[in-house]
């Protein structure tokens, strides 16, 4: 059943946007600019593993050690040309926020990219005048692994976290929201279909494509 809500954060990677494919594809980029030819078990490993766990795990097989906040910088920088050029949104997510647009709910972007880099994507695409806000974990100093991130949402769109949406396809995110009372509507992503049966089971609602919700 699709809860009821007065208010929806949407995360943007994998939920808003086709982008965790070129998250994934960072990892390369990375160790490539490294010198460091992935094998190809790493590389069946790419596209279900996180980048900033794989990168550290090979990086250090190298001997090359790097701190988690070094990783995710430099995957940024690779990753923000896709957000520039290649990122595409899901289909139908226009039509979507368009219908809670005159339903009048309150929309917001929760998202652990760079602000600069979501805003970039969702200004190319047509996207970003959905939104009233968009917040990145930089802003915050905080992951949406805190449920501090999802009540500082819900005071700034001035509603209560269980009035609250969140829209999101990682477990992590989906495990915080809903042990704080926030209704969740899970996308599905490619990326994350080892945590599909324990998505599917903590979402109030699971969908494969947003035409599902129109």
């Amino acid at each position: 059943m699709i809860p009821k809500f007065k208010a929806a954060m949407f995360d943007m990677d994998g939920t808003i946007l086709r982008t965790m494919r070129y998250w994934r594809l960072t990892t390369i980029e990375l160790l490539i600019g490294r010198n460091i030819i992935p094998t190809p078990e790493q590389m069946a490993r790419v596209f279900s593993s996180s980048s900033r766990a794989l990168c550290a795990e090979i990086l250090s097989e190298h001997g090359i050690h790097m701190d988690e906040r070094e990783i995710l910088r430099e995957l940024e920088y690779y990753m923000h040309p896709h957000y520039l050029r290649d990122a595409t949104a899901k289909p139908r997510v226009r039509e979507y926020l368009e219908q809670l647009r005159r339903a009048g709910v309150r929309m917001c972007v929760g998202t652990a990219a760079p602000r600069e880099s979501a805003k970039a994507a969702l200004t190319r695409l047509g996207l970003i005048d959905y939104f009233d806000f968009i917040l990145d974990q930089y802003e915050l100093d905080m992951r949406k692994s805190n449920p501090e991130f999802f009540r500082i949402v819900a005071k700034r769109m001035d509603v209560d976290v269980q009035d609250m949406c969140v829209f999101e396809d990682a477990l992590y995110s989906i495990r915080t929201a809903k042990a704080l009372g926030c209704p969740v509507i899970a996308i599905e992503d490619r990326t994350q279909s080892h945590d599909k049966a324990e998505i599917m089971r903590l979402a109030d609602h699971y969908i494969c494509e947003y035409e599902e919700l129109l």
